[in-house]
């Protein structure tokens, strides 16, 4: 493709100089045959114009190509290294926020494991314990309602439960007759044990 561009422009070239040549020649026959000093002014010479040969402005031509070519890489490579100095930068925050974190884990090892030395593990179970104390939901939901939402723990009264003074004489009771069987639903556990006598078959 090079080469074709640079023939049309050889034959350019030689077509212009041909062209100029020719002119000249007409210029130069029709000022021989008038007169020349027949209402002719005085005219300064002309500065000789220089037309360089095909090669030389060829030449001239591959030489800005290549110019501009090399000022496009130019640029080209310094966009690259910016590019990467950016890269390089972002890669260097990122250890460097790497470097922090682990520094901070391995900080608080070393005090979770000093405060294991110092501490027994019941001393540290009560502290975990201390912790969670304060219900955030039972918290939440009071404010929300506008008033206490805390329970009164149920409380089951069975006096039979209550340890008389005279102990030996209930072992001895317990000892002879047994179990007394007193239970506190005891209409449910009666009701409960009928319906699985109900369900067995004789046969």
């Amino acid at each position: 493709m090079e080469l074709i561009i640079l023939i049309v422009i050889i034959s350019y070239i030689v077509k212009a100089v041909k062209k100029a040549n020719e002119n000249e020649t007409r210029y130069n026959n029709a000022n021989k045959n008038s007169n020349p000093w027949e209402g002719v002014a005085y005219q300064a010479p002309k500065q000789a114009t220089r037309i360089n040969s095909a090669r030389v402005q060829v030449q001239q031509q591959t030489k800005e190509a290549v110019q501009e070519q090399l000022e496009r890489t130019k640029q080209r490579i310094l966009a690259s290294r910016g590019m990467q100095s950016v890269e390089n930068e972002n890669a260097q925050q990122a250890n460097q926020h790497r470097q922090q974190e682990n520094r901070q884990a391995m900080q608080q090892v070393h005090a979770s494991r000093m405060e294991a030395r110092n501490t027994s593990i019941i001393d540290r179970a009560k502290k975990n314990t201390d912790e969670d104390k304060a219900d955030v939901t039972l918290e939440t939901m009071e404010a929300e309602h506008n008033h206490s939402e805390r329970v009164s723990a149920a409380v089951h009264h069975h006096p039979e439960d209550i340890i008389p003074e005279n102990m030996l004489g209930t072992v001895e009771d317990l000892m002879v007759k047994g179990y007394d069987g007193n239970l506190c639903f005891e209409r449910d556990f009666v009701g409960e044990g009928l319906d699985m006598i109900s369900r067995f078959s004789y046969q």
